[in-house]
């Protein structure tokens, strides 16, 4: 089983990295990528406008690296890939699920941290490799995903699509209507990258790609070719893109280009 998601990984890489025409989505969200890397730190930064001075090395380069680098965008993905050791080598303890790597299941809840700063320019962290676990993880459509994704990847697919369809059960026509989303003290808005995640796992498992979940997700792309972080109700993106939400775009678009 981890043999055949590497080949499928693999392809992904391949036909992808081939596939994004200048106007692409997935070309416009590497181009806004690049655009918000910083080469004084060798990071991308966390968003333009609600936090420009910060980096995190897990999740947004990480992630970033393995979505450039599936996008074709080699010279950038090695960057990021060559510079986050500089500053932390340690894990994420989750995300890793999405290329393949075990992990520990249910996941920690995250720690984050402060790992050093620069002039003004701030270089943070993210792990979930210790501490209490996610005992509701099903409730939330993040963790729901990538839980179907950590059991196909052990080789359950049987228990991957019933995980995975028990998660788009969250899915209310608009955004998934998780946990996170139905606090009561919140605002209640949906966050982008589950659109994103959702299209990413179903390929990797199998799954048909819902098209109303990938055209919500287009509906998000700003014009800077980023992808804004949250929507209402109504399908209107708020506040600002950010590197993770795009991030998880391309890896999602670029994954459904090479299933073509």
């Amino acid at each position: 089983m981890r043999l055949q998601y590497l080949l499928r990984w693999m392809a992904c890489l391949i036909i992808a990295g081939c596939s994004a025409t200048p106007s692409s989505p997935v070309a416009r969200a590497v181009t806004y990528l690049r655009s918000e890397y910083n080469p004084e730190v060798g990071l991308i930064r966390e968003s333009p406008e609600t936090a420009p001075a910060t980096f995190w090395l897990a999740v947004d380069n990480l992630l970033a690296s393995h979505a450039l680098q599936a996008a074709g965008a080699h010279d950038l993905a090695v960057d990021l890939k060559t510079n986050i050791p500089r500053y932390s080598d340690s894990p994420h303890g989750l995300i890793e699920v999405q290329w393949g790597q075990p992990i520990t299941w249910p996941p920690h809840v995250e720690d984050q941290i402060t790992v050093t700063q620069i002039s003004n320019l701030v270089i943070r962290t993210e792990s979930k490799l210790s501490g209490p676990v996610f005992l509701d993880w099903s409730e939330y459509a993040d963790l729901a995903l990538l839980g179907a994704l950590h059991a196909f990847n052990s080789g359950n697919q049987v228990e991957a699509q019933q995980i995975y369809r028990d998660a788009m059960r969250m899915w209310d026509g608009q955004g998934f209507a998780d946990k996170a989303y139905l606090v009561p003290e919140g605002h209640h808005l949906y966050a982008t990258y589950k659109l994103a995640l959702a299209l990413y796992v179903a390929r990797m498992i199998g799954e048909k790609p819902d098209q109303d979940i990938r055209q919500a997700l287009l509906a998000k792309q700003a014009e800077s070719g980023g992808f804004y972080a949250l929507y209402d109700v109504g399908g209107t993106p708020q506040g600002d893109t950010n590197t993770e939400t795009t991030a998880y775009a391309i890896l999602a678009l670029s994954s459904l280009s090479a299933a073509r």
